[in-house]
């Protein structure tokens, strides 16, 4: 397995001043990992306008026009057709990654690859000094940690689940 075996995937539904303003951030934060991903491979409908402006922004080769049905997940199920490598994330239009986020996935893939087919960074969330919930919005948990980590079996056993 590769090292960096990780394509980061991007669907884009709709083109506004918003949109392309926090498009722009999500694929600057891309561009700014400490390890780069393979590849970015932005998924959109077909539109002028969205293309065009997609263009702008990263190599036509990393555009990925969607034919058919241009909902989320139909987007997402198209990239994965078309991926090269043997891992993906899916950044939203409006998300950004923290810095190290893409050689964090690298080395729990690496370590961890053979075992594991999920990654996703959980962390736990606290109410008033008692647990409320685990989350894998990987924004917030850039918030509170620099950890990420994944979810195994043994971490599930030690979650108190009276106290949820």
């Amino acid at each position: 397995m590769e090292s960096n075996n990780i394509t980061v995937i991007i669907p884009i539904h709709h083109l506004t001043k918003e949109t392309k303003l926090t498009l722009t951030k999500a694929i600057e934060s891309v561009n700014k990992q400490t390890e780069a991903p393979k590849e970015i491979l932005l998924v959109i409908k077909p539109e002028k306008a969205i293309e065009d402006f997609c263009k702008t922004l990263v190599p036509e080769t990393s555009i990925l026009i969607n034919e058919g049905k241009t909902d989320y997940p139909s987007q997402i199920n198209l990239a994965v057709k078309n991926i090269k490598t043997e891992y993906f994330t899916v950044v939203e239009f409006d998300d950004e990654l923290n810095k190290t986020w893409i050689q964090r996935a690298n080395q729990y893939t690496s370590l961890y690859g053979k075992t594991t087919d999920i990654f996703l960074p959980i962390i736990y969330e606290y109410d008033k000094d008692k647990f409320s919930h685990m989350s894998n919005e990987a924004p917030w948990s850039d918030s509170f940690s620099e950890i990420q980590g994944f979810l195994d079996l043994e971490m599930c056993l030690e979650i108190d689940v009276a106290s949820l």
